[in-house]
């Protein structure tokens, strides 16, 4: 299994097995989208308009966009994954989501707590919390 690491606090990044990975600028976001989601899956539509930062639907437009964000999140699988070990299907789920008159896509970031920086920065903070005033 690679070793995945994800920066959000200072610029964004992205390391696996020690190697930062190059991600355009777009598919940077959506990462970023995902991690902000804190583990819950984020609908393909809500995660154009966040990520390409469009207001308002355009018509007939529903299929591109769920093509831009299926190469995205392709670009984003093959960076967290590049021996091709499975991993970047671990990491980013695809799910469905049963809102609505019909099934959603969705794309889920699943992260375990020594991946993200900001869920270290959490915990420590919790554990200072809990610390007596001298050893905060």
């Amino acid at each position: 299994m690679a070793r995945i690491r994800v920066s959000v606090l200072g610029p964004a990044r992205l390391e696996v097995d020690g190697v930062p990975a190059r991600l355009t600028p777009l598919t940077t976001r959506l990462l970023v989208r995902l991690v902000a989601a804190d583990g819950e899956p984020v609908p393909v539509r809500r995660l154009h308009r966040d990520v390409w930062a469009l207001d308002g639907e355009q018509p007939h437009a529903a299929q591109r966009h769920r093509n831009e964000v299926q190469k995205r999140v392709l670009e984003l699988r093959r960076a967290l994954d590049p021996a091709q070990r499975g991993d970047g299907a671990r990491v980013l789920r695809t799910e469905q989501l049963l809102a609505g008159p019909a099934p959603e896509t969705a794309y889920r970031l699943v992260l375990a707590p020594g991946e993200l920086d900001c869920a270290e920065f959490t915990d420590l903070v919790d554990s200072a919390l809990l610390a007596a005033p001298a050893s905060a």
